[in-house]
């Protein structure tokens, strides 16, 4: 009788196991929906292109369609990313921030992220690792619009880190390097070009 009780026990343990992993599973999906969903998600149609830098400054104002990376980055890179993804758009394209991250001379700038590594919402997860069209023109495009803007664009880098994968000697072949990367650095200023 004691392991029919035991028993019970265990399954009841696990029942509650089961609910709060599910419960939790769901918050961080809520979570994901507010900051613009997953990389995958029907972000639905660009709508504003139309906005100005000025209209995006405040993080509260960023299309969920950018991502959330874009909201993590340290106050005075923002303007310009949200510039760049203006741009990116005006052009035809849907960039997304696929996730933040400190430049690669953290040491130098101090600690926050002030780097996005960038691909377009319309594609499958990982595509981009295939150096082929519309990947190389949206890299292209992306490498013109950040530099026009100050920024840094690592497809300018011939060594960086990862660079001996697979995917990065691809692109390497074109002669682009960290093609998804573009950072703010302090020389970039503070003011986003008009």
């Amino acid at each position: 009788m004691d392991d029919n009780k035991s028993g019970t026990r265990w399954n009841t343990l696990i029942a509650i196991l089961v609910a709060v992993a599910l419960w939790l599973w769901w918050e961080s999906s809520e979570k994901e929906a507010e900051d613009g969903g997953t990389f995958l998600d029907d972000l639905g149609p660009v709508g504003d292109i139309g906005r100005t830098v000025m209209d995006v400054v405040s993080p509260s104002s960023y299309p969920p369609r950018w991502g959330g990376g874009i909201r993590q980055l340290v106050e005075v890179a923002r303007p310009f990313f949200a510039a760049l993804f203006t741009a990116m758009e005006a052009k035809g394209w849907h960039p997304r921030s696929n996730y933040p991250h400190a430049s690669y001379n953290e040491a130098s700038y101090g600690p926050g992220p002030r780097a996005l590594d960038i691909v377009d919402n319309d594609w499958p997860r990982n595509a981009w690792m295939t150096p082929v069209d519309p990947y190389v023109a949206f890299y292209r495009d992306l490498g013109a619009e950040a530099e026009r803007l100050g920024l840094v664009w690592g497809g300018r880098w011939q060594k960086f880190s990862g660079d001996g994968s697979a995917w990065a000697k691809a692109w390497k072949a074109l002669g682009m390097g960290d093609m998804l990367h573009v950072e703010w650095r302090p020389s970039t200023g503070s003011s986003v070009p008009t």
